[in-house]
């Protein structure tokens, strides 16, 4: 759990920046994930692949809330750090942030298991 340990310690040391978390901790997953690719090349579009899908879950989860919600500007305005920032910036209405978020999570997250256990895809 080498991995697990090194990924708090980046996001710590960038939450002392004062990094805002959202950033902090997507920087921290594309750092952690780089070295795998190092060891482990074949996992690249494993974890582009998963980082698009994870990106893709969100945005669907997004657009059914929102679709949901009489007032979305509202509801951003009171639990969305960034709102009204020059880093609120929007795709169809969803802070972009969050996919990006969402992405590095799953760029990370996607290929750990075959990387932790070295095992390969088997593409039928």
């Amino acid at each position: 759990m080498l991995i697990v340990a090194f990924f708090f310690v980046v996001l710590e040391l960038l939450l002392r920046l004062h990094w805002n978390s959202i950033y902090a901790s997507a920087a921290a997953f594309v750092i952690v994930a780089l070295p795998m690719f190092w060891w482990r090349s074949d996992l690249l579009w494993d974890a582009i692949g998963s980082g698009v899908g994870t990106a893709a879950v969100l945005f669907l989860c997004y657009a059914f809330v929102f679709g949901l919600t009489a007032n979305i500007d509202a509801l951003l305005r009171e639990g969305w750090l960034l709102y009204g920032t020059t880093f609120d910036w929007r795709f169809l209405g969803i802070p972009i942030t969050e996919l990006t978020w969402a992405f590095t999570m799953g760029f990370l997250i996607g290929p750990l298991y075959e990387f932790l256990r070295d095992k390969k895809l088997v593409h039928a």
